[in-house]
C-alpha cells in the first residue's frame, strides 16, 4: 500500500513522504493515544489545582494565559511527529496546556475589558485565527474553530445585532456560507484546513438549530438546495444526468427539512470525495432530520409510519444505485 502511495508522489518530495509513512507506522495506536491524552488531562488538573492558589494571587490572569500558551506551543512543536510514547505524551500535554492558556486569555479579554463583552465572538475568531498556524493538532484546531464559528452565529442572534429586525436571515446566510466553504475545502483537498472544514459543518448544524421555527429556516433550505445544485453541476456526468440530479434536489427540498437535506448533501459529498467522516456526519444529520419531521407531522401514527417507510425505501434504493455505479 505504501509503495502505491509513494509512486504517486513527485520525486522531489518522495523522501519526505517515505519518512512520514514510516513515522505513521511507528506511531502509537489510537487507543494508546487516547490513554496518553487522558493522562495529560490528569497532569494538567493536578498542575492547576496544585498551583491555582498561588497563581490566582501572585500573577495576573493575562500572564498565566501567556505563559501557558507559550509552554503549550513549545511542548507541541518540540514533540510533533515523534513516535515514542514519551514524546507523544509531551505533545498531548502541550495540547492541553495550550488550550488552557488561550482560554485564560479569552477570559481575561472578555471579563476584564468592559467593551469586549459584546464582541466575544470576534475575540474567539481572532484567537482561533492567530493560533491556527502555530498549534497544529487537529483536535486543537477543531475545538477553537468550532467555538469561534458558533460564537459568531450566536452573536447574530444575541449580540449587538439583537435589536435589528430579521437577523435570522443573516444567520441562515452564515450557515450556508460555512457549509459551502467546508465542501470547497474538502473538494480542494486542502489537508491543513480540514479541521476548519469540519468546524464549519458542526457550526452549520448548530446554527440550523438556532433557526428552528424562524423565517430564516426557509431561506436556509433554499440556500442549501442551491449549494447542492452547484455541487451537482461540477460532476463529470452528462447533461441528462445533471438534469435528473437537479430534479431530485428540487423534490428533496420540497419534501425534506433543511436538516435532512443538509445531511443528504454532506453524505453524498463525503461519498464522492472519499471523506468517510463527512459521510457519517451527513448520515447522522439525515437521520436527525427525519426524526424531526416524524415528530412534527400533524397526522396519525399510521401515516407517519408510512412516510418513514417510504423514506427508508428511497434511501436504500439510492444507496443501491450509487453503490452499483460507483463501487469502491
Amino acid at each position: 500500500m505504501n509503495t502505491e502511495i509513494l509512486a504517486l508522489v513527485p520525486q522531489e518530495k518522495r523522501e519526505a513522504a517515505q519518512t512520514y509513512l514510516k513515522t505513521r507506522e511507528a506511531y502509537p495506536p489510537k487507543l494508546v493515544q487516547g490513554i496518553l491524552f487522558f493522562g495529560a488531562l490528569i497532569s494538567c488538573a493536578v498542575l492547576l489545582v496544585g498551583g491555582g492558589l498561588f497563581w490566582s494571587r501572585a500573577l495576573p490572569r493575562i500572564v498565566i494565559g501567556v505563559v501557558f500558551t507559550a509552554a503549550g506551543w513549545w511542548l507541541s512543536a518540540k514533540n510533533e511527529g515523534r513516535a515514542d510514547w514519551g514524546y507523544v505524551f509531551c505533545a498531548q500535554l502541550g495540547l492541553v496546556i495550550g488550550i488552557i492558556g488561550r482560554m485564560e486569555l479569552i477570559g481575561w479579554l472578555v471579563f476584564s475589558l468592559d467593551y469586549a463583552k459584546e464582541w466575544t465572538a470576534f475575540i474567539f475568531c481572532a484567537v482561533a485565527a492567530l493560533s491556527y498556524p502555530f498549534f497544529k493538532a487537529k483536535i486543537d484546531r477543531l475545538f477553537f474553530c468550532t467555538w469561534a464559528l458558533v460564537a459568531l452565529l450566536d452573536w447574530t442572534q444575541n449580540g449587538l445585532l439583537r435589536f435589528s429586525a430579521r437577523m435570522e436571515i443573516l444567520s441562515a446566510v452564515l450557515c450556508a456560507l460555512f457549509f459551502g466553504g467546508a465542501l470547497w475545502i474538502f473538494a480542494s483537498r486542502r489537508i491543513a484546513l480540514k479541521p476548519l472544514a469540519y468546524a464549519g459543518v458542526i457550526a452549520c448544524g448548530v446554527g440550523l438549530i438556532f433557526l428552528f421555527e424562524s423565517a430564516g429556516i426557509n431561506l436556509a433550505l433554499v440556500l442549501f438546495a442551491g449549494i447542492a445544485a452547484f455541487c451537482a453541476s461540477r460532476l463529470p456526468v452528462s447533461f441528462k444526468t445533471h438534469a435528473l440530479i437537479c430534479a431530485l434536489i428540487v423534490v428533496s427540498a420540497c419534501w425534506l427539512s433543511v436538516y435532512a437535506l443538509a445531511g443528504v448533501v454532506a453524505c453524498a459529498a463525503g461519498y464522492y470525495l472519499r471523506e468517510r467522516l463527512l459521510e457519517w456526519v451527513g448520515m447522522a444529520g439525515f437521520a436527525a432530520g427525519l426524526a424531526g419531521m416524524y415528530y412534527d407531522m400533524n397526522t396519525t401514527l399510521l401515516a407517519k409510519s408510512g412516510w418513514l417507510t417510504l423514506a427508508g425505501v428511497c434511501v436504500l434504493a439510492a444507496y443501491a444505485g450509487v453503490r452499483r455505479k460507483y463501487a469502491r
